[in-house]
């Protein structure tokens, strides 16, 4: 008896849920529902044009725009909301394919998910200073949407909020601590973006596939550059990444226009394909707080001749410079660093490994790639340069002569590597003597014009 006394009443309480729209009314070309004391519009009827939400119905205030309440509704071309609604439901207004221009009250403190998605011929609207949060999808696929400002209030933007707009220009108010998971994912007429101080982090590819953007502005504020973030923006030549920057994600810059890029001192690691795939890179500077280069980091930027290694790098991943195919020279400043699998894979013809005449750990060749020291003394650089230099003159071309030797003789045995070492950790104190003494200087000259010679023919 009792059983069945339960099931009576969860199935009275079931019948109230399923004739929830009994509830329901009907003024004009809208239904609503009521409760405590305001109208819920829960549903548009209407031929379509120009729509006006009414503030009041049946005396009540008119609060909210439920739920996909206009959703495909394809004939609706402008709508205008009143002040007194507060709440604009998730795809409320998702796929009005025609809709071009709407408003957003003062009244409203949230643009919810998907409200204006799919909306493609809407080309006009303002979001007021009250609001606070735009949420996912919230402008997704408005292709129409050319032009379109983010106001100080807002604080955070979602998952492709944006994606697919046809905004030429944004800017991200410095009010915004993230600019989103993918929010102007495939804006593909974005040409310029200004990030304002204050931003924290720009997000997981917030940026992908904007092909058309070619200036990005990015604040001291900025602490992380997330995955893919610029991903697949060919049109974007440069950047300035700050110092306040201190990691940037895998593929963060893959595939971008950059013919330049320093990477400030204050990154610690360079990820997975983060620059892969830019092209036209021919000048790179890699900051001295680098201490680990990823896999795949610079594959495919062919422009690069010529790389320097900072001595903070300890690990260099498999195919880090990989298809680097005009890469000829990599210039170590430190210790040989931990090598995983071909690094400089398929670089360019001659491609050769130098480094400083202190640096352990490199022989010849090194991880299959030949090598040669280079002219860096271990300590600090006198400032009166290579005794021989001074000595000969910089043109000379004897000069060259014996840096050959340096580099095919001496450099490979233990023996020459310590000579080379001995001899610029002294370089200061050797030109020192020189510069106090005219007749040794005239002395070390012509001895060095009779050796240079004589070890170029030794080659």
């Amino acid at each position: 008896m009792q059983f069945c006394k339960s099931l009576f009443i969860l199935s009275l309480i079931g019948c109230l849920f399923l004739s929830s729209s009994a509830f329901a009314d009907q003024s004009g070309d809208f239904t609503y529902t009521v409760s405590s004391g305001n109208v819920y519009i829960t549903k548009y009827t209407g031929a379509g044009g120009a729509v006006v939400i009414p503030d009041t119905i049946a005396g009540m205030s008119v609060v909210s725009i439920w739920t996909e309440a206009f959703k495909g509704c394809f004939s609706i071309t402008s709508v205008t909301i009143p002040s007194s609604v507060t709440s604009i439901g998730d795809y409320a207004f998702h796929s009005c394919s025609k809709l071009t221009t709407g408003n957003i009250p003062g009244s409203v403190t949230s643009i919810n998910r998907g409200v204006f998605r799919d909306c493609r011929c809407l080309s006009s609207i303002t979001i007021p200073s009250s609001v606070t949060s735009i949420g996912e999808g919230a402008f997704d696929g408005c292709t129409g949407l050319t032009s379109l400002t983010i106001p100080d209030s807002v604080t955070s933007i979602g998952h492709i909020a944006f994606q697919g707009c046809g905004l030429t220009s944004v800017t991200i108010p410095g009010s915004v601590t993230d600019t989103g998971e993918s929010a102007f994912n495939l804006c593909s007429g974005l040409t310029s973006v200004t990030i304002m101080d204050g931003v924290k982090s720009i997000g997981w590819g917030s940026f992908t596939n904007c092909t058309k953007l070619t200036s990005v502005t990015i604040p001291s504020s900025v602490t992380s550059i997330w995955q893919e973030a610029f991903y697949l923006c060919s049109g974007l030549t440069s950047v300035t990444i700050p110092s306040s920057v201190t990691s940037i994600g895998d593929s963060a810059f893959k595939g971008c226009g950059l013919t330049s890029l320093t990477i400030p001192d204050s990154v610690t690691s360079i990820e997975s394909s983060t620059f892969a795939g830019c092209t036209g890179l021919t000048s790179l500077s890699i900051g001295s707080g680098v201490e680990a280069i990823g896999t795949y980091a610079f594959k495919d930027c062919r422009g690069l001749t010529s790389v320097t290694i900072p001595s903070s790098v300890t690990k260099l991943d498999q195919y880090a410079f990989g298809h680097c195919t005009n890469l000829t020279a990599a210039y170590f400043q430190g210790n040989a660093p931990t090598v995983v699998n071909n690094a400089f894979y398929e670089a360019g013809p001659g491609f050769t490994v130098y480094y400083t005449p202190c640096s352990t750990g490199f022989t010849n060749p090194w991880n299959g790639y030949p090598t040669a020291v280079y002219e860096t003394p271990c300590t600090t650089t006198p400032p009166s340069g290579c005794p021989a230099k001074q000595v000969l003159g910089a043109d000379n071309p004897k000069l060259e002569n014996l840096r050959d030797f340096r580099d095919s003789k001496l450099a490979n045995s233990a023996l020459g590597r310590k000579v080379i070492e001995i001899y610029y950790a002294n370089a200061g104190s050797i030109n020192a003597a020189l510069e106090r003494s005219p007749a040794l200087r005239d002395v070390t000259r012509k001895v060095l014009e009779v050796i240079a010679p004589m070890v170029g023919n030794k080659q």
